[in-house]
Order: structure tokens, then C-alpha cells, then sequence
């Protein structure tokens, strides 16, 4: 038998005490499955927040810059690499790179 608001329990008839045990056993297991259940929809919102300004980066680069200022967070119309292109001509990569492999 189990008396209510303790956590006293008697021995009864039929194994009471045994299923009882469980009972609490499955309360307790519950809840630590909604805790984490709670903790994984949190970080997958955390994880979604830090990803936001990558996603910005990334489809920034391939959008013109009418585009960008009209639709920051949104898809391009059209994919441009011409911003690629002429930042290589720009930052004259070629030139960095033998650089690097010389030192």
C-alpha cells in the first residue's frame, strides 16, 4: 500500500509494491524525456540562429547589389559569379599564391 505524500511504501498484497516502484519509475523517466525532448528543440533554435548569418554570407555573394538591398535574406533571381571574378582580377591572386609557395 502506498500512502499518499510520502514516499513510504508498505508491502501489500499482489505485489503492489513492485508495481508502484514502476509507476514512479516511468514518472521519472517521463519527465526526463520531456527535459530532453525541451533541450534538443532549443538548440536545434540555437543552431538555426548561428546558421542565419551564414546563410547570409553565402547567398549575398552570388546576388548583385540591387538584389542584395532589395531581398537580403532571400534566394538570387539569377546565380552571378561576376562578383568572383572580379575580385580575383582585383586581389590578384595568382601572384599571392606563388608568393606562398616561395616562402
Amino acid at each position: 500500500m502506498y500512502i499518499c505524500g510520502t514516499d513510504e511504501i508498505l508491502p501489500g498484497k499482489g505485489g503492489t509494491t513492485s508495481m508502484i516502484r514502476a509507476l514512479k519509475g516511468n514518472h521519472y523517466m517521463n519527465s526526463k524525456k520531456r527535459v530532453d525532448i525541451m533541450l534538443e528543440i532549443a538548440m536545434i533554435i540555437l543552431a538555426m540562429l548561428m546558421a542565419i548569418p551564414i546563410y547570409y554570407l553565402v547567398v549575398t555573394t552570388f546576388k548583385t547589389p540591387a538584389e542584395a538591398v532589395a531581398s537580403p535574406l532571400g534566394l538570387p533571381n539569377k546565380i552571378n559569379f561576376d562578383l568572383y571574378i572580379d575580385a580575383w582580377k582585383a586581389m590578384n591572386y595568382p601572384s599571392a599564391f606563388k608568393k606562398i609557395i616561395l616562402l
